[in-house]
């Protein structure tokens, strides 16, 4: 496949991502979406190793580690800036960590979309993994308008994710990460501004 040929089929699938987030909020649009990237893995002979579920490299849970730690700094103290009532205590870290558990499955949909496809085409597209990471975060950000408080954590988390994989094709850990750095925003973050994690359209209701 050519270059142009990649930035075209990824302008249509991110179009409809937007169309989805924006305008229709029908599921056929996902549908659409989905199987287009699906079709382009399957062109391109994609597997389990470049979409990293078969990773030879575990460094990168020791950096997604300190990636979490300091977001868990961050957002605690946001939350008690913003909420001065708030303690972190055993009840709260455990609603954060079951919050997790069960934002798990929506987290591995939206990296394996955001890493096993757009990073991975970007980084055709580009040759370098410091561009097409930048240009995934910034994708991944816009995805998430106009939410003030995911628009930011969206760029800055999303090109993180996307460097780390192109460099280790490790999904699992940016998976683990995201889904607790979620919990924790849900939790610690008030609502007024978090706005129930909503995006597009949903975030005028």
């Amino acid at each position: 496949m050519t270059k142009k040929y990649f930035v075209i089929e990824l302008f249509v699938v991110f179009i409809l991502i937007m169309e989805r987030i924006w305008l229709a909020q029908k599921e056929i649009i996902s549908f659409i979406a989905i199987a287009m990237v699906a079709i382009s893995w399957w062109k391109n002979k994609d597997n389990l190793k470049t979409l990293g579920f078969l990773p030879n490299d575990f460094t990168i849970v020791k950096k997604m580690s300190l990636v979490i730690l300091l977001s868990g700094l961050v957002f605690s103290l946001i939350g008690f800036w913003l909420s001065p009532g708030t303690t972190l205590n055993f009840e709260l870290v455990s609603a954060i960590f079951i919050s997790a558990f069960g934002y798990l499955i929506w987290a591995l949909f939206q990296q394996l979309i955001l890493n096993g496809y757009f990073s991975n085409r970007l980084q055709s597209i580009f040759g370098n993994v410091r561009e097409a990471s930048f240009v995934s975060g910034l994708l991944f950000a816009v995805a998430h308008m106009p939410n003030p408080v995911l628009a930011p954590i969206a760029l800055i988390g999303g090109a993180i994710s996307s460097y780390f994989f192109l460099k280790s094709k490790n999904i699992f850990p940016l998976v683990i990460a995201h889904a607790i750095i979620a919990a924790m925003i849900i939790h610690l973050v008030p609502t007024g501004w978090h706005h129930n994690m909503t995006v597009g359209y949903n975030f005028f209701k």
